[in-house]
């Protein structure tokens, strides 16, 4: 079997609109409405990487792999106009994020796993991912999770400002100082809840076990 190389993960929000929430108009094309955000890096010396709300206890760690290093989180970005009632004003969405491993392209997408998960037993329509209350996630290095969530959480149940730094749009980084691992947030939403699934894209000489 030729070895694996993995390029990127990624999550993608693919909900429905709430009732009474404003319409995005405009969508990713070629009239400068689109445009890829990079942002703080994220370091993973361990290589184990997990995708998960930050403030789980126990995080969605995936079972593959990454070379131990610091890569992009970058986020697509999609501009267009909003529409509520009578009104209408400017809006940006980032539908989808990722954790850049490879700049190359990629051929295919895959479900990206956890130990537990079989995509063979999964109905149609259906993906594995996290579960978010809080309209957040995450990608951190695993073997520093209890360190890093443990940050989050007081960043936000006891305003500890020092325990995180603001890297904007929403978004929020925590620092092993220990282990120089990090967990870089984003946002997946405006409705507050939901599961997000990952994915892994696969070249063109590669195959995997799942």
């Amino acid at each position: 079997m030729a070895p694996v190389e993995t390029h990127a993960y990624g999550v993608a929000r693919r909900r429905p609109l709430s009732a009474g929430e404003p319409l995005l108009r405009g969508a990713l094309g070629r009239d400068g409405d689109s445009r890829a955000a990079a942002h703080r890096h994220g370091a993973h010396p361990s290589g184990r990487l997990a995708v998960s709300d930050p403030l789980d206890e126990k995080p969605r760690e995936l079972t593959e792999r990454i070379p131990p290093g610091e890569y992009a989180l970058e986020a697509a970005v999609i501009a267009g106009e909003g529409e509520y009632g009578e009104d209408r004003f400017p809006v940006t969405e980032e539908p989808a994020v990722r954790l850049l491993i490879r700049d190359e392209p990629a051929v295919a997408w895959e479900s990206a796993l956890s130990e537990s998960e079989d995509p063979r037993l999964l109905l149609d329509g259906h993906a594995y991912g996290f579960s978010t209350d809080a309209a957040t996630g995450s990608f951190a290095d695993a073997a520093a999770w209890e360190t890093l969530s443990g940050k989050v959480g007081r960043h936000y149940e006891e305003q500890d400002d020092g325990a995180c730094e603001s890297i904007g749009n929403g978004r929020i980084r925590a620092v092993d100082v220990a282990t120089g691992s990090d967990l870089v947030s984003f946002c997946t939403g405006a409705t507050g809840h939901g599961r997000y699934g990952s994915a892994a894209p696969a070249p063109a000489n590669s195959s995997r076990s799942w």
